[in-house]
């Protein structure tokens, strides 16, 4: 078994992993940021599989704003946070297409993230947590329009 793919994980740095497994590298044992890319591993592939073509999204969000994703010109967004804010609801988006989020708190102190109204959480979802200082948050989502519904359903939620 060869550790031939590569993950690059939020803080620049890269993880081996197995292509067969997902699993670390020699050397990576029970490192926290191994464990962060591969415990992301499969949710990471497919959303860059449904990302190509598409570039990568960096946001900032600060004090009392509101962070918006368009849609259109991403499918992966890095939001660095220093403040709670509300992630609000993407624009330009199409029926089954899905967005990464991943949200890092650059501040000293806890946050807090709210939700746009379109955005719908499933049975097996759990609530955004509040997110402690240097930690990172993900959030996966599929859009769905079916009739007169349209919803960002949340497909996925973690910390690390």
């Amino acid at each position: 078994m060869g550790f031939e793919d590569t993950i690059t994980l939020f803080d620049g740095s890269s993880v081996a992993v197995s292509k067969a497994t997902g699993r670390p590298g020699p050397g990576e044992g029970e490192n926290p940021s191994a464990m962060a890319g591969w415990g992301l591993k499969a949710l990471a592939n497919a959303v860059n599989t449904l990302a190509t073509g598409l570039p990568g999204g960096t946001t900032a969000a600060t004090a009392g704003t509101a962070v918006a994703t368009d849609a259109t010109a991403a499918a992966r967004v890095d939001v660095t946070a220093t403040a709670s804010f509300t992630l609000s609801n993407p624009t330009g988006a199409s029926n089954g297409q899905k967005l990464l989020w991943r949200i890092w708190n650059n501040s000293v102190g806890t946050i807090t993230i709210s939700l746009g109204a379109n955005f719908n959480y499933g049975a097996g979802v759990p609530a955004l947590p509040t997110l402690a200082a240097g930690k990172v948050l993900y959030v996966a989502a599929v859009y769905r329009t079916l009739g007169a519904v349209t919803k960002w359903d949340l497909v996925a939620v973690d910390t690390f």
